[in-house]
């Protein structure tokens, strides 16, 4: 039998009710974390969002007893707080595998290694610096695989704002590898991988 969440709510918020939150806890976590991993892509990110999410609703439970639709409230929270996740963390895991992959068929040595890693962390770092809204539209749809359509839903913008985004943060690398690769030899290998890392990120 499904719980009163208004009455869970009220409990929580009034009295600091723990057992109440637990109850709250165990009902809606399964879909909050089924939901958090569409965002997040993975089971351990997913689970630290909703915790997260928890925790902040134990810390501001007093605003519970305002809160009309205590489901759409915690679906609200989850969501802001995965777009969180993506925007802060630091580039995915899922793109260094895929540009790494490639490198392994350019070369072994242990110098071209060296300098493939600077180029991931020229990488990483540009996608740091980007404004905020365009780094996370960057990724969403290349580190997370979105489609641009489900992005601009997600994001509430247009698609072709999301194009633009996309747009703006790969001239953004492109110029940063760009100023890299001016300060080694020309006929280094920097410039093949470069050019090799720049197809994978327009796919």
């Amino acid at each position: 039998m499904a719980p009163n969440i208004r009455k869970l709510a009220e409990r929580i918020a009034r009295q600091d009710d723990e057992k109440a939150f637990r109850q709250l806890f165990e009902h809606f976590y399964p879909g909050l974390n089924d939901f958090a991993f569409y965002f997040v892509k993975t089971k351990a990110n997913a689970e630290e969002v909703v915790t997260d999410v928890f925790v902040k609703v134990w810390q501001n439970r007093k605003k519970l007893t305002s809160i009309v639709n205590v489901k759409a409230y915690l679906f609200t929270i989850t969501k802001r707080e995965a777009l969180n996740y993506i925007r802060n963390n630091k580039l995915n895991e899922r793109l260094f595998i895929q540009i790494d992959d490639q490198m392994k068929f350019i070369s072994k040595n242990p110098e071209h290694e060296y300098l493939t890693n600077e180029l991931l962390l020229i990488i990483s770092n540009s996608i740091n610096n980007l404004p905020e809204k365009c780094r996370l539209v960057f990724r969403l749809v290349k580190e997370n695989g979105l489609k641009y359509k489900e992005v601009a839903s997600m994001l509430d913008i247009t698609e072709k704002a999301v194009e633009m985004h996309i747009s703006k943060a790969l001239k953004r690398i492109k110029r940063s590898l760009d100023t890299y690769q001016d300060k080694k030899d020309p006929v280094n290998i920097p410039k093949i991988v470069a050019r090799l890392i720049l197809l994978i990120l327009l796919v």
